[in-house]
């Protein structure tokens, strides 16, 4: 079990770089941005450690299809918050704008 564990941690820490999931548009919207991390997450309202689970859970779900973006994107949200358990008041007008910003070339 601990084995299976470790394994899925190893997979979303690699997801939440890989291009088509939200976590590498995040990472090209911080590079665009010069901004850190945190100040990202703080942009969200989920700076607190608290919320780490919630956070990298984030950035492994798929990109919102492009004519359902905000649909999607309040989708996702709520979907990362069932599967965590975490209610995070996340600033959703927040993410799609950085969404957006990052999938710019």
């Amino acid at each position: 079990m601990i084995e299976d564990t470790q394994l899925l941690n190893d997979w979303y820490h690699y997801a939440s770089q890989a291009e088509g999931f939200i976590g590498a548009v995040l990472k090209a919207h911080r590079t665009k941005a010069f901004m850190t991390q945190e100040q990202q997450r703080n942009l969200l309202g989920i700076l607190d450690t608290k919320y780490d689970q919630f956070w990298l859970q984030l950035q492994v779900m798929l990109l919102p299809r492009s004519s359902q973006f905000e649909t999607d994107i309040q989708r996702i949200v709520a979907d990362v918050s069932s599967k965590t358990g975490i209610e995070a008041d996340v600033n959703v007008e927040q993410l799609m704008d950085l969404v957006q910003t990052g999938l710019e070339p």
